[in-house]
């Protein structure tokens, strides 16, 4: 495994595709709503994660710690629990450890985003992952018959909502290429002060690669968080 699964998670969401939004009657909605956006600190969490990613399957472990606007740990372990990563992102860098090869990956956000060719930030991920809209204010969302179309650089957004107004799908979309970044959210856990989606369901697509990446829930709390520690050996290598 190269970069592990939240490597491939927080970069394809800098790198990826829906359809634009239709000529309709249109009305603007600000993230004020409690629909698209969350109000949330903290969420400690474990997860089970299946990746499909160019015909390589891997069943894992993951902790999650995330501060929000702020942090993102994790731990990811393999079969019997043995670790076999460990990374960190914060609002203008990411690492990850490669416990195995006794490798380590460092990139600045202005490097994804010099990838990307747009802009990107930590709360991307971290509203990925809670199930919540992907841009934050002042990005306004555009509602039509079908859902909600947010646009930020070159990404576009595309939101349709389930029965009870919690997220049920959501698509990133990169407009030079058409990459593509689709979640679909199922079920609802209670974290303490807010709601997170069970299982979320994520297909991404590009020139160069697809993936399928299904993660759940285990358990999950909002409870303060007061260390994510992470720390590079001084055996480490550098990639």
């Amino acid at each position: 495994m190269k970069k592990y699964i939240f490597c491939l998670i927080a970069t394809s969401l800098f790198v990826t595709n829906c359809g634009l939004l239709k000529n309709k009657k249109q009305e603007a909605l600000t993230l004020n709503t409690p629909k698209l956006n969350k109000n949330w600190t903290y969420l400690s969490a474990r997860l089970d994660a299946k990746t499909q990613i160019q015909g390589s399957n891997q069943t894992l472990g993951i902790s999650l710690r995330m501060k929000k606007d702020s942090i993102t740990w994790f731990s990811v372990s393999a079969m019997f629990g043995i670790q076999v990563a460990k990374g960190l992102m914060t609002a203008d860098s990411i690492w990850l450890l490669n416990k195995f090869s006794k490798e380590y990956y460092a990139m600045s956000m202005d490097d994804i985003s010099k990838l990307s060719g747009a802009e990107v930030n930590l709360s991307q991920l971290q509203n990925a992952l809670v199930g919540a809209s992907i841009f934050d204010p002042p990005t306004e969302y555009i509602k039509d018959s079908i859902g909600y179309m947010g646009i930020q650089d070159v990404f576009s957004n595309f939101i349709q909502l389930h029965t009870n107004n919690s997220i049920a799908r959501s698509t990133l979309t990169k407009s030079e290429n058409k990459d593509t970044m689709h979640f679909e959210y199922r079920l609802q856990l209670d974290a303490g002060s807010f709601w997170v989606p069970e299982n979320i369901a994520i297909n991404g697509k590009s020139d160069k690669k697809n993936i399928h990446i299904d993660l759940k829930y285990k358990t999950v709390n909002d409870n303060l968080i007061t260390s994510f520690p992470f720390v590079i050996p001084s055996e480490y290598r550098k990639r």
